[in-house]
């Protein structure tokens, strides 16, 4: 018995060579996109995509300070600044406050962190 251009077998087919050039259709349509803003250095809304490298990526430069505390000082404002409610925030000051020898300060953000 032949099988007829309509029957499941033929159909099933069908669809998968459909999916597949389907498949190759979007990638090839995907990758043209890419060259065309990549050549032209910008997005569709004219925006460039500059991906920012890491200039220290594995913090080299930052274990040569010559005053690390003051370097955690910086950081340390900035995490009391946008993360006031954060318990990590106050348990970090704490210990940088202890480094220092400011014990006053450091009690005081235990017993802040104890509420």
């Amino acid at each position: 018995m032949e099988q007829c251009v309509g029957t499941p077998a033929s159909m099933e087919q069908w669809g998968k060579d459909w999916r597949w050039k389907h498949d190759e259709r979007a990638k090839e349509e995907a990758e043209e996109k890419n060259e065309e803003s990549s050549a032209s250095g910008n997005s569709k809304f004219g925006k460039r995509h500059i991906k920012s490298v890491d200039p220290d990526p594995h913090g080299e430069k930052l274990l040569k300070t010559e005053d690390p505390l003051a370097e955690t000082s910086k950081y340390l404002k900035l995490l009391q600044k946008h993360s006031p409610d954060s318990l990590e925030t106050h348990l970090l000051s704490f210990e940088a406050n202890m480094r220092k020898q400011k014990i006053l300060l450091a009690f005081e953000v235990y017993l802040f962190s104890k509420n």
